[in-house]
């Protein structure tokens, strides 16, 4: 017979959508070895939204 499926906590899906989410703002979106052939700021949201130093303030909340 075959395994049931299981869905995740309610808790579970937030920490992953968390994960997904900073990953696709913050990088790396290609896990810890990601190479980028561009730039960062063209890949990542946060590289044009916050320049420079303004990250802490900005992003905090992340």
């Amino acid at each position: 017979m075959a395994d049931a499926l299981v869905s995740p906590s309610p808790l579970q899906l937030r920490v992953e959508l968390e994960a997904m989410v900073r990953r696709d703002l913050l990088g790396a979106a290609g896990g810890p070895d990601e190479e980028m052939t561009n730039r960062v700021s063209d890949r990542y949201i946060v590289g044009i939204v916050a320049s420079r130093g303004q990250f802490d303030t900005c992003w905090s909340f992340l």
